[in-house]
C-alpha cells in the first residue's frame, strides 16, 4: 500500500465524510491535496475567532449575566483545558456542568472536582439514571455501523436538552466546549462538502448541528435512517421499536417544552470551542493539563490518550480497526495537533485491554459483542472500521 507522504491515509474508504482516499501524483492523498485549498479559509477563521474573542467575552462581561457563560465539563482533557482556558485566561465567570453517565474512568469525577475547586468555578453534577444510559449504551453498541447511534442519543437527547436548560435558566449567551482543531476541521470539511454557508465554525454551531439543537425529531431521523440502511426489513422493524422506546423516554425526561424551545431560537448563542481556537498541538495541551495536575486515566483500554472521559467512547475505540485510525489521526496531522510519527506511536502505544473491555461490558448488560445489523461486523459498508480479532478476544473471554 502506497502511504500519503504527509499524514497515514492509504487508498481506502472515508467512512467520516463519505468519500474515497486517493494517493494522488503529487504523493499527498486527496484530503491532504484539498487540505492545501481550504486551510487557508479554515485557519482565517481560527484567526478571526482568535481577534474577536476578547471583544465577545468583554460585552459579556459588561452585560452582568449570573453567568458569562455555561461550560460542558465532561472531565476529559478537551473540556477540562477549555475550563482551564475560560477561566485562567479570559477571566470568565462561569458555571461548568458535567453529566454523570456512570461511565466515567476511575478517578475522573475527583480530577473534575479537583479542577473545579481548584480554579473556584461554581459546578453542577447532573446525574442520569444507569438503566436507562445503560438501555442507549446497549442498543448502540449491537448497532454500531459507522456513526455511534449511542453518541447521538446520548448528545442531542439527553446533553442538548440539559446544556439548553441551562443556558436558559442563567440567561447565559455563550456554551463552551472542548472541541479541539482536529474536531473543528472534519465538521467544517463536512459542511464544505455539503456546500453548507458558514458563519465562523469556531464560534458558532455547525448549521447542520444547529438544525438538531432540540429538534428531536431530525435526531430521530438521523438515527432511523441509519437503522434502515445497515440493516434487513425483518431488522428494522424489531430495532426500529426498541430505538424509539428509548428515545421516547428520553425526550419525556429531558425534552424542552415548546415554550423552551421558542426562546432558545431567539436567542443569540455563541458555541466556542475553546481549545481549537487556543491550542495549536497535543503536547501544547498536555502541558497545560499538567500544571493543573491533570492526568490520563489509568484505566483506559489502549494508550491512546484520546476520549479520556467516557468508557464507552473508549470501548468503541478500542474495537476500532488500525485501518480506521489511521484515517482519524490523519486529521490529527493535519491540523498540526500531532505529528506523523507521534500518531503513529499513540496508535500503537499499547493494545486493547480485553478484562477491561469485558468489565465495561458485563457492567451496561452486554454478554456479548454482536452487531445486529446486516452481515454483523463483516458488513463490506463497514467491516474495515472495527477489528474483528479484538471483538473475538472480547467474546471468548467475556463468556
Amino acid at each position: 500500500m502506497v502511504e500519503c507522504k504527509r499524514c497515514l491515509n492509504v487508498e481506502s474508504f472515508d467512512t467520516l465524510i463519505h468519500q474515497p482516499i486517493r494517493i494522488t501524483p503529487s504523493g499527498l492523498c486527496n484530503q491532504c491535496d484539498n487540505w492545501e485549498i481550504n486551510s487557508k479559509e479554515f485557519y482565517k477563521y481560527r484567526q478571526a475567532a482568535k481577534e474577536q474573542l476578547p471583544k465577545i467575552f468583554d460585552k459579556i462581561k459588561s452585560e452582568n449575566h449570573e453567568y458569562d457563560a455555561v461550560v460542558c465539563l465532561s472531565g476529559g482533557k478537551d473540556s477540562s483545558a477549555a475550563l482551564i482556558l475560560a477561566k485562567e485566561k479570559y477571566n470568565l465567570k462561569v458555571l461548568a456542568f458535567t453529566i454523570d453517565k456512570g461511565t466515567f474512568y476511575d478517578g475522573v469525577k475527583q480530577q473534575i472536582d479537583k479542577i473545579t475547586d481548584e480554579l473556584g468555578v461554581d459546578h453542577v453534577f447532573v446525574k442520569a439514571p444507569k438503566p436507562l444510559v445503560n438501555r442507549i449504551f446497549r442498543f448502540g453498541i449491537k448497532t454500531l455501523s459507522n456513526a455511534g447511534i449511542q453518541c447521538k442519543l446520548c448528545g442531542g437527547l439527553l446533553h442538548v436538552p440539559i446544556q439548553s436548560r441551562f443556558l436558559l435558566k442563567y440567561d447565559s449567551p455563550i456554551v463552551i466546549t472542548g472541541l479541539d482543531l482536529w474536531e473543528i476541521y472534519g465538521g467544517y470539511t463536512l459542511e464544505k462538502n455539503r456546500k453548507t454557508k458558514l458563519i465562523n465554525p469556531f464560534l458558532y454551531t455547525f448549521p447542520t448541528l444547529k438544525k438538531r439543537w432540540n429538534d428531536y425529531q431530525l435526531t430521530i431521523d438521523d438515527c432511523l435512517n441509519l437503522l434502515k440502511r445497515f440493516s434487513s426489513e425483518d431488522q428494522f422493524s424489531k430495532l426500529k421499536e426498541e430505538f424509539m422506546q428509548i428515545a421516547n423516554d428520553l425526550i419525556s425526561r429531558y425534552g424542552l417544552s415548546p415554550g423552551e424551545i421558542g426562546a432558545l431560537k431567539k436567542a443569540e448563542l455563541y458555541d466556542i470551542g475553546l481549545p481549537a481556537i487556543e491550542i495549536s498541538s497535543k503536547k501544547q495541551q498536555l502541558r497545560l493539563l499538567e500544571e493543573h495536575g491533570w492526568s490520563p486515566p489509568k484505566d483506559m483500554f489502549t494508550g491512546e490518550i484520546i476520549g479520556t472521559d467516557c468508557r464507552i467512547g473508549g470501548l468503541v475505540n478500542a474495537i476500532t480497526s488500525f485501518k480506521q485510525k489511521r484515517k482519524l489521526w490523519s486529521y490529527r496531522i493535519r491540523t498540526g495537533l500531532v505529528t506523523k510519527d507521534e500518531a503513529i506511536e499513540e496508535i500503537n502505544r499499547r493494545n486493547p485491554d480485553v478484562e477491561r473491555i469485558c468489565h465495561t461490558l458485563n457492567q451496561i448488560g452486554i454478554k456479548k459483542l454482536q452487531n445486529q445489523l446486516i452481515g454483523g461486523w463483516k458488513n463490506k459498508k463497514f467491516k474495515d472500521v472495527y477489528d474483528t480479532q479484538v471483538i473475538d478476544k472480547v467474546n471468548a473471554q467475556i463468556c
